[in-house]
């Protein structure tokens, strides 16, 4: 039998347990190792008793607890179900499908669009065992933010006053957001923009939010206009409040 070999971390195993299981009664043996240029193999397995399991449950927890993840550059805040990152300012293609507020004025300007357009720096926050577990919010700076950096509306379409995401028919998606937050990015902008949820999303002056967003898809510039951003809150307090709405 062949195990597996860390190259990358240069670790070397030096014993392996493996379970099995019949009708009655789970056993778990330990292997002694072996290992060559190309590859690790395990020897013949012993039993192990019931003390020398929770040894090696044990070692293992100890393992777990001094061996702490580093965050990435983006990460900001990783603790008790509560997973934060920033993305800095760029540029995504949106697609507009907006199928509410018909009267409103752009609507039609936006409808069955497709553009390239900036977007400001974000911060996505998401919450472990929530059913609307993603939030997005905006960034005046694009640089790392800080805890009292302000937090601004994100200025898109199917997003809530509170940042919440409005996934509308997509899927949202699932699984641990630390092991694939970027793939949460690239979901959020795949998806069709539909509608403003609840309150204005920039300050656009005497437009409406459809004409800004059409103004911007009909002449796209370098950056996001930033003095367009509405103030919510800052990221600690943010922070702060999904974690508390997390726990009621």
């Amino acid at each position: 039998m062949q195990a597996h070999r860390e190259q990358a971390s240069g670790h070397m195993p030096k014993l392996a347990l493996t379970a099995t299981e019949d009708n009655t009664h789970l056993s778990i043996c330990s292997h002694q190792t072996s290992h060559d240029e190309r590859s690790t193999r395990l020897g013949e397995g012993g039993r192990r008793d019931g003390a020398q399991i929770a040894g090696h449950a044990s070692v293992f927890s100890q393992v777990a607890l001094n061996t702490p993840p580093v965050l990435v550059s983006r990460v900001l805040c990783d603790s008790s179900g509560v997973f934060a990152w920033w993305m800095p300012a760029g540029r995504r293609v949106h697609r507009f499908d907006v199928d509410w507020h018909k009267g409103v004025t752009g609507r039609g300007r936006l409808q069955g669009r497709r553009a390239n357009i900036p977007h400001p720096p974000l911060v996505f926050i998401t919450l472990e065992h929530e059913c609307e577990r993603h939030f997005v919010f905006a960034l005046d700076r694009n640089e790392r933010p800080l805890a009292l950096s302000k937090l601004y509306q994100a200025p898109f379409l199917n997003v809530n006053t509170d940042g919440s995401i409005c996934w509308g028919s997509q899927s949202e998606p699932c699984g641990p957001a630390r092991q694939h937050f970027e793939s949460i990015e690239s979901a959020y902008f795949a998806r069709s923009f539909s509608h403003i949820n609840n309150g204005a999303v920039v300050r656009a002056g005497k437009r409406s939010c459809y004409e800004f967003l059409a103004d911007l898809c009909d002449a796209p510039p370098a950056v996001f206009p930033e003095s367009v951003l509405i103030e919510r809150s800052d990221l600690q307090s943010t922070i702060n409040l999904l974690a508390q709405r997390k726990r009621a």
